[in-house]
């Protein structure tokens, strides 16, 4: 069986892609001691990273810009700004868990207690933590 350049050519792109696809979320698998701050006004994630030569790293994400609140239910949204509405954060066990109670459109004092996966919308690219999710 003969095959082209063009179609072989087409089938390692499209491999390409596929792989470069599959990592998305998945931090926890290569990052190791994560642990949330409050620094000013920002809530963010700090873990350290394995990088492609195996070296591990400090890296830190601005969870404002990674995370929204949708009526009281965080959800992953690129600039989601949920700090302003969430309160009574925490990374749980496992690690990948954060937990809020976060205000609904009520106002006021209504709030909901919401638990959200953050291995799946965050990934650890050489070392550096990021969200992926859009």
């Amino acid at each position: 069986m003969k095959l082209s350049i063009p179609l072989i050519s087409s089938v390692m792109t499209l491999g390409t892609l596929l792989v470069d696809t599959v990592h998305a979320g998945g931090w926890v698998a290569s990052c190791n001691v994560p642990k949330t701050k409050y620094g000013g006004d920002t809530y963010e994630i700090k873990a350290y990273c394995k990088n492609k030569k195996g070296e591990y790293k400090w890296s830190t994400v601005n969870l404002d810009r990674c995370i929204a609140n949708q009526d009281g239910i965080m959800v992953p949204r690129l600039n989601g700004g949920f700090s302003g509405s969430c309160d009574r954060r925490s990374l749980g066990n496992p690690n990948n868990l954060y937990t809020a109670e976060c205000r609904t459109i009520k106002g006021g004092w209504d709030y909901r207690k919401s638990t959200l996966d953050m291995n799946t919308f965050m990934t650890n690219v050489d070392g550096v933590l990021k969200c992926d999710s859009w």
